[in-house]
């Protein structure tokens, strides 16, 4: 049973009615007194807000600990500049004894008695806490950076439950692909849909669309269903038809090639099969992975009668049928009702199943008292804690392997809608704001720096953050500067066919780039305010769009071995491969990464050691480049072992 100090024991919920009490909390001296004492509550509460200080050395909860620790060598003094300035305001007195405040979140309000505030219930789904100096604004509506959340939750039949005072839920599954899983995704897909302008239009914004009637993909497989199970599932050719589609984003493994869709078998898999005889193998050839089945298993839960799948709907084996559809790719992408990212897959390649109970996030209770003041029972509490749902997001989907596919890098860019699965949960994000959690909870960008300050709520490099390349429309120039950062971020990702994939796997994206260049000409053009530069047609040439000059100005990340893409010019950014390490410790074949020259470089990066003079004639192909005898760079052009 868990132990609460005489605080937590006299918790009363009711504190927290509106206009009872402005602020409301705990003294932090007696936060750190109750969590040493091993009171339940305090001390997971302390174990969260250590969490998301993470080692902030200029804050109340920091400098608390410290004196709590005096002498006993665990903690080390290094002024900083943060530190100094606070330990001013506390000798000038313009500091008051910090506290842990305490504010909650509310859900949708329900009327249940009069107008009277003292009649309604509490609503409450969580619990939100932050260390600050008393009666400090932040803390009082809740806007830190720095808070923690609890859910909270009542069981059912228990006046807390049957009050509405508490009306939260706890993250007490251990296992996806549930049905508050689907609940979730339909409510975060429809107040999206509502709300969300930049959702409703392509990445060029030259197209808005209404993603519940869009033109479906020359062919689909197309779901039959029953009260959310699927009974049937069958390739079809749409023919123009309209409605919505799930698209699935996945890496290929060898159970794809066996079931993916050929010349030879496809007329079986549109129930067209011309066999004569009582059964046909290859009708008998199963159609599905254990990822494609819970693929479908998903549509059918949320409604969706048909979903996409490349290795599926494209015929793999016919060239001219595999150019129309890749060409197609952009549209099917963005026009999606959701794209299925498979960042996660479990042990048998499906998406959904078990995680570990010991996983869960730690549950703890406090008393429940009713507008008398009386204990009838208690309620729950839970934390899964911003920087733990941060990290899982991290590990599992910004560094998953299917991210550092070359093809999947722009199906992730243009799709408007994304679930994606980690270790303990699902993630959604759409082009407005950040990824978050199906209970809501906003993933925050981690950066591992030295100095320990693993949070950054502005800054979002990382590509598995849609946000982390946004580009300005409104110019030529700037939309030519966004096409450089979606380079950048595509030139160092795998791909299996180098020559043949490199520009074709990012077409999709230069199509719109395009799209948008050619809107803000035309506008130009129209409003009469085009320059002579300005009235040149912009033309896209092996990844670069001339006569954007600057394109030709790429340069190589880090030194190392070179790879030729046979058929793309040397002065192309996409000319190069070069061999990686796996996550699986295989090497694998990847693009270089590349980068823009630029004037605003800290520090110089380049090597040379000496000038030579060099004799060039018209006859000379390959002059004897006579490097300097005490640096050989590794940068190797194909298998003809020129160097330079």
């Amino acid at each position: 049973m868990a132990v609460l100090c005489e605080r937590c024991e006299n918790f009363d919920i009711q504190a927290f009615r509106p206009g009872n009490f402005e602020y409301r909390g705990y003294p932090l001296q007696g936060l750190l007194k109750s969590a040493k004492a091993q009171c339940s509550f305090c001390s997971l509460l302390l174990e969260h807000l250590l969490s998301v200080e993470n080692g902030w050395r200029a804050s109340h909860l920091w400098m608390a600990m410290r004196k709590q620790h005096k002498g006993t060598g665990s903690t080390q003094w290094k002024l900083s500049g943060d530190q100094v300035g606070l330990f001013i305001k506390w000798l000038g007195g313009q500091i008051r004894p910090p506290w842990v405040h305490f504010y909650v979140r509310r859900g949708k309000y329900i009327e249940l008695g009069g107008e009277n505030d003292e009649q309604q219930p509490l609503n409450i789904k969580a619990l939100g806490a932050y260390v600050a100096a008393a009666r400090d604004k932040t803390a009082r509506d809740g806007r830190s950076d720095r808070a923690v959340w609890f859910y909270v939750s009542a069981d059912p039949d228990t006046p807390a439950f049957l009050s509405r005072d508490i009306t939260g839920s706890l993250l007490a599954n251990n296992r996806t692909g549930i049905q508050p899983d689907f609940d979730a995704i339909r409510a975060w897909h429809r107040r999206c849909r509502h709300s969300h302008s930049r959702c409703r239009v392509t990445l060029s914004g030259s197209e808005v669309f209404d993603v519940e009637q869009v033109s479906l993909p020359s062919r689909c497989i197309e779901i039959e269903s029953q009260n959310g199970l699927v009974k049937n599932c069958m390739l079809r050719e749409t023919q123009g038809q309209t409605g919505k589609y799930i698209a699935l984003s996945h890496r290929w493994c060898a159970e794809t090639e066996v079931v993916r869709t050929l010349r030879s078998n496809y007329d079986c898999r549109i129930g067209k099969c011309t066999t004569t005889a009582a059964s046909c193998e290859t009708c008998e050839t199963p159609v599905a992975t254990t990822l494609f089945t819970h693929a479908y298993e998903l549509s059918a839960k949320l409604g969706v009668k048909y979903v996409w799948i490349d290795s599926l709907c494209i015929i793999q084996d016919d060239a001219e049928d595999w150019k129309r559809e890749s060409a197609k790719m952009a549209d099917y992408y963005q026009h999606a009702w959701l794209t299925v990212a498979a960042t996660r897959t479990r042990n048998d390649g499906g998406l959904f199943g078990d995680f570990e109970t010991k996983d869960l996030a730690r549950v703890t209770r406090l008393p429940y008292r009713d507008g008398d003041g009386s204990q009838k029972g208690y309620f729950y509490l839970q934390c899964p804690g911003g920087r733990a749902i941060s990290r899982d997001y991290k590990n599992a989907v910004g560094r998953s392997d299917l991210l550092r596919r070359g093809w999947v890098y722009q199906e992730w860019l243009l799709s408007r809608r994304i679930l994606a699965f980690a270790d303990f949960g699902l993630f959604l994000q759409c082009e407005t704001g950040s990824p978050q959690s199906l209970a809501g909870d906003d993933v925050k960008f981690i950066r591992d720096d030295e100095d320990g300050d693993e949070w950054n709520t502005s800054e979002k490099p990382d590509k598995s953050f849609k946000n982390s390349v946004t580009t300005n429309y409104s110019s030529v120039e700037n939309i030519a500067s966004g096409w450089r950062k979606v380079v950048e971020e595509y030139s160092r990702l795998e791909l299996t066919k180098l020559p043949q994939d490199r520009l074709v796997a990012l077409s999709g994206i230069a199509s719109e780039y395009g799209r948008a260049i050619s809107a803000r000409q035309s506008e130009r053009r129209t409003a009469g305010t085009s320059n002579n530069d300005e009235a040149l047609r912009y033309t896209y040439v092996c990844g670069s769009w001339f006569p954007e000059v600057w394109d030709l100005l790429w340069e190589q990340v880090e030194l190392g071995p070179r790879i030729r893409a046979e058929g793309i010019p040397t002065w192309s950014w996409a000319s190069m491969g070069t061999m990686m390490t796996a996550g699986t410790g295989h090497d694998v074949l990847s693009g270089l990464a590349v980068r823009w020259s630029n004037s605003y470089r800290s520090s110089a990066d380049c090597v040379l050691n000496e000038f030579k003079h060099i004799p060039v004639d018209l006859h000379t192909l390959r002059p004897a480049y006579d490097l300097a005898d005490n640096y050989t760079p590794g940068n190797v052009y194909g298998n003809d072992g020129r160097r330079r």
